[in-house]
């Protein structure tokens, strides 16, 4: 198998990988060094979702949500 195949097959490995994850939970985020996901009850993340169908930025609404929270 040549190199070029080789990178090629680990980068689409990687690739579907990430895919996959991001995929299982679309709340695993960083918001300034929060995860986002861990750091929110469900209706948090309602309200997040709320706000970003609303056209919010997705960073700027998290921030909301967490900056009331505390």
């Amino acid at each position: 198998m040549s190199v070029r195949r080789l990178f090629f097959v680990f980068w689409l490995g990687a690739s579907l990988t990430q895919t996959a994850e991001g995929m299982v939970n679309p709340f695993s985020f960083q918001v300034d060094g929060v995860d986002f996901g861990q750091a929110t009850t469900p209706d948090e993340k309602a309200d997040w979702a709320k706000l970003v169908d609303k056209g919010m930025d997705k960073m700027e609404a998290a921030r909301y949500i967490l900056d009331r929270k505390n």
